[in-house]
């Protein structure tokens, strides 16, 4: 295995290990609360916080992803007619699908959490606050999905 392919590797299951801990941190960070009102500025910029790193670590996967995929390509040219590549597919879906919810949290849903917040109005925060924390459930049990996925790759 080739130096380059090996850090490749190593940055790949780096984000996904950070990507699993940001995505449950977050879950954490929008679980229910009561009362927080004089809270939620510092709640809010520590979700954008979390988010951001979220998104980097996301985006460090996809890019990282893509260049293993086009070296497992580049050696396998029929690779998804395989039990492998089909599972393969299935992780590249799953990984996409997580990246979009992801995405639209960040651009969406956070920036109308900090409109709500500048404007003082808490109960609006705490309705995109626990839209926000279905959508970090949804990322965890992905997350979870996708290392049964890759575990099954393992046995292919």
């Amino acid at each position: 295995m080739s130096l380059s392919r090996l850090f490749i590797d190593w940055l790949h299951l780096f984000f996904a290990a950070a990507w699993i801990g940001a995505a449950v941190q977050l879950a954490r960070l929008t679980a229910r609360r009561e009362n927080l009102g004089p809270a939620w500025p510092e709640i809010v910029s520590s979700l954008r916080f979390a988010s951001n790193y979220l998104l980097v670590a996301a985006t460090v996967m996809v890019v990282t992803g893509l260049f293993k995929l086009k070296m497992i390509m580049d050696t396998e040219p029929g690779v998804f007619r395989s039990a492998y590549g089909q599972a393969l597919l299935i992780k590249i879906f799953l990984a996409l699908g997580m990246f979009g919810l992801a995405l639209w949290n960040h651009l969406v849903v956070f920036a109308r959490m900090s409109a709500a917040t500048a404007r003082g109005d808490w109960q609006k925060v705490a309705s995109l606050e626990r839209a926000s924390s279905r959508f970090f459930k949804i990322i965890v049990l992905g997350s979870i999905a996708l290392l049964l996925v890759v575990a099954a790759l393992a046995q292919l």
